[in-house]
This record gives structure tokens, C-alpha cells and sequence, in this order.
């Protein structure tokens, strides 16, 4: 995981020296050099959030103890006089 953050910083930092780049001279060719920037940071950040999703999902929940609820008028009598 620490490998992917490590080429999304790299992205950023591509991305940064366009941002200056077409800052200092817009023109087509630098707009058009940001925007694929752009695009490249966002697809790696989805690909990111969707192998921390697979990750959460893979984590085992903690679940509360689980307490029986009668649901025969035997068992709501018995459970009444034990309680």
C-alpha cells in the first residue's frame, strides 16, 4: 500500500511543475499536459480507495454478544421467571 502512495506523491509532484508551467504560459499543449495529469491522479486514487474497500471488507467485524430472544409463550414464561 505504501508503494501506491509513493507513486501517487510522484504524480502530485508531476502535476505540480504543469500547474506552474501553464500558470507561467497557458497554452493547448500545457493545458492539454495538465489536464492528462489530472486524469492520471484520479484513476490512481480510485484504484487506491477501491483495494482499501477490498481491505475493510476483508477485516472481520467484532460482534456483540448475541442474546436470544423467546419467541414461544413457553420460552417468554421461562425467561420472565429466570430474568
Amino acid at each position: 500500500m505504501e508503494a501506491k502512495f509513493g507513486e501517487l506523491f510522484s504524480v502530485v509532484t508531476v502535476l505540480q511543475m504543469d500547474v506552474k508551467k501553464f500558470d507561467m504560459k497557458p497554452s493547448k499543449t500545457s493545458g492539454a499536459r495538465l489536464r492528462a495529469s489530472l486524469l492520471t491522479l484520479k484513476k490512481m486514487c480510485d484504484t487506491l480507495r477501491k483495494e482499501v474497500l477490498t481491505t475493510t471488507k476483508a477485516v472481520p467485524t467484532r460482534r456483540s454478544k448475541s442474546v436470544e430472544i423467546p419467541t414461544s409463550p413457553e420460552e417468554k414464561a421461562s425467561a420472565s421467571t429466570t430474568a
